[in-house]
Parts: structure tokens; sequence; C-alpha cells
């Protein structure tokens, strides 16, 4: 994960810790999602969405996170650790 990333912050539309708590996901309603590490230091900015984050999830395993926005599709995103 990338240490040095700049955060543009929209409202937070969405939250979601991952299964060990290591990690959390927020959505947004400037079209990206966050991943952060559990003291609040972001780790990747997901922004090629487009619209408003309506939900974010973390899969059962970490392994993988769903962003949705209203009216769109849901889409997975593979990472790379948990």
């Amino acid at each position: 994960f990338n240490k040095d990333v700049k955060v543009n912050y929209g409202k937070i539309t969405s939250v979601d810790f991952s299964p060990k708590s290591k990690f959390f996901l927020t959505g947004s309603d400037d079209g990206s999602a966050i991943l952060w590490d559990i003291t609040g230091a972001p780790l990747h900015i997901f922004d090629n969405i487009r619209k408003s984050v309506t939900c974010v999830k973390f899969s059962s395993d970490g392994k993988s996170i769903f962003t949705g926005t209203y009216g769109e599709n849901l889409k997975q995103w593979n990472l790379k650790g948990d």
C-alpha cells in the first residue's frame, strides 16, 4: 500500500471495517473509496468510480472490497493484504 496518499475529503457516505479490524474503508460522495489503517492513515484511494459511493464492504476473507453507487453496478476491487 502507498503510505504517501494525498486525500481530498468528500462527505463520508459509508464505512466498513476489515474482518481482522486492521483496516477500515470509507465511501464518499466525491466518487472515491479510501482504505485506511486503523490509526487513520490513508493507504489507498479507489477514485475511478465517477459517482457518489453509497456503500462499501470488505469481503469475509478481507482480500477484496466492494463499492456501490446509487443506480449503478457493484464493483469488486482485489486487495493484496489484511
